[in-house]
């Protein structure tokens, strides 16, 4: 933000202790690794996904993607997106952090997208093609993995 010539506070919002970028915000802050730890210890993220404060965010991702797929790279990039809302609720909402309410919140929009992603798989295939020219023709959107080396992050 501060690059597109706003005005911030360049510390981290949980810990107060250092400048915040991508990787103390997803990884070192102690708040951060945390949800991490938590996430590892309710068996919802794999445990041999590097979270170390030794590599990047960019490593770690990198790191998840090539690594078993069972490894559930959908939740990891959930959690990333609930660290960023306990982020922006804290700034602008100034709402306290908490690890158990970040992984919640990650665990229901992983359900909801699963659910979505499966049923609207399982409805595309089930309609049948109307050619009426009066009908009004039904868009049915699911989200479908980047091919190659990409990963898709979108953030409010």
């Amino acid at each position: 933000m501060a690059h597109r010539g706003m005005t911030i506070d360049s510390c981290c919002p949980f810990c107060q202790s250092e400048t915040e970028d991508l990787d103390r915000l997803f990884l070192e802050c102690p708040i951060t690794e945390d949800c991490w730890r938590l996430a590892v210890f309710h068996t919802w993220i794999n445990i041999n996904i590097p979270f170390s404060a030794h590599f990047g965010i960019s490593q770690m991702l990198n790191s998840t993607r090539v690594a078993d797929p069972a490894v559930g790279m959908d939740r990891v990039i959930v959690l990333l997106w609930s660290i960023w809302k306990t982020r922006n609720n804290m700034v602008f909402h100034i709402e306290m952090p908490n690890s158990g309410t970040t992984l919640t919140r990650a665990k229901k929009a992983h359900a909801k997208w699963r659910i979505k992603h499966n049923l609207t798989q399982t409805i595309q295939s089930s309609i049948p093609s109307f050619s009426t020219i009066n009908r009004k023709k039904t868009h049915w959107i699911a989200l479908r993995k980047p091919q190659g080396e990409f990963i898709k992050i979108n953030f409010d």
